[in-house]
């Protein structure tokens, strides 16, 4: 099945698991919400593909009723100076597993922004390919990892630089507490062709327990020297600066800490560029799609 997007509503709503490819044309800074309700173990294949010019933000919302064993697969097919904001939000309960696998097909001076929100339960693996091969493409790659309990999530990330001014900037901020465990695998190339690219990897963890474990394995393999390039990753647990300042200002230490959390959260929802899709986040209950 293929859903054709061209009305100029401002907010957009599909549930529908026999979807395969969803279609933009003639769409700017609009907003499509799909609900993926996983009651069964299931693979679902969807492609974006928007045409020359188009911009559009979508979120893209995982939740199960049951104990599941799913595969999504994802394909983001876009024009020239085409724009496509994509938002994955996954609150998977119950013992399951979500794996999604990203690819995608990026013509010339189009944008590409993903944000990845992983806020379940139990277990998620992300899989994310990118090949630039089109002059000035620009990837921006922001992921949100909240765990609890034994929650694992790995995010494996492959950029290709093959053109010239292209630009990627991957980060992952983790917030893990209990047995959780979050791994954050990027690995970028700049080949030869990729003159005046930009290449960017970055992790930062807060840790709230003792026996949660994050892994940030930040890798460059570079074969030019003209280009603008940098890493870095750092783990540690809540600012105990920031943590007195607010209580010396007469709120309490669990408010505190909630406040500084939800800084450091923020940073990842204000990238999101829709809204629309940040009031979403924030206002969505679980229990009204379950």
């Amino acid at each position: 099945m293929t859903k054709t997007i061209k009305q100029n509503n401002d907010f957009l709503y599909i549930k529908d698991s026999s979807l395969k490819s969803i279609s933009i044309k003639n769409i700017k800074n609009k907003t499509l919400i799909i609900i993926n309700n996983l009651n069964i173990n299931q693979e679902s294949n969807i492609e974006f593909i928007l045409e020359k010019n188009a911009n559009i933000n979508v979120l893209e919302v995982f939740v199960n009723t049951q104990e599941i064993q799913a595969q999504a697969n994802r394909k983001m097919t876009l024009a020239k100076n085409s724009k496509l904001n994509y938002c994955k939000l996954q609150i998977i309960e119950e013992d399951s597993t979500l794996n999604c696998t990203f690819n995608s097909d990026l013509k010339k001076d189009c944008e590409l922004s993903m944000h990845i929100l992983e806020k379940g339960s139990k277990e998620s693996i992300n899989t994310i390919n990118n090949d630039l091969k089109k002059k000035n493409i620009k990837l921006n790659i922001n992921i949100l990892t909240k765990l609890l309990h034994k929650s694992k999530v790995q995010n494996h990330i492959k950029t290709v630089h093959n053109a010239q001014n292209t630009y990627s900037c991957i980060s992952n901020k983790h917030i893990l507490d209990n047995e959780s465990s979050s791994l954050f695998a990027p690995l970028s190339i700049v080949n030869r062709k990729a003159l005046y690219a930009g290449a960017y990897q970055y992790s930062k963890a807060i840790l709230l327990s003792d026996n949660c474990n994050v892994k940030a394995n930040p890798h460059l393999e570079i074969l030019i020297d003209e280009l603008k390039a940098g890493h870095g990753s750092s783990i540690g647990s809540i600012d105990e600066n920031a943590l007195y300042y607010l209580q010396s200002r007469g709120i309490k230490k669990e408010d505190a800490k909630h406040m500084i959390l939800q800084a450091f959260e923020n940073d990842i929802y204000d990238n999101i560029p829709s809204l629309n899709i940040q009031d979403f986040i924030k206002n969505f209950s679980r229990k009204a799609y379950v």
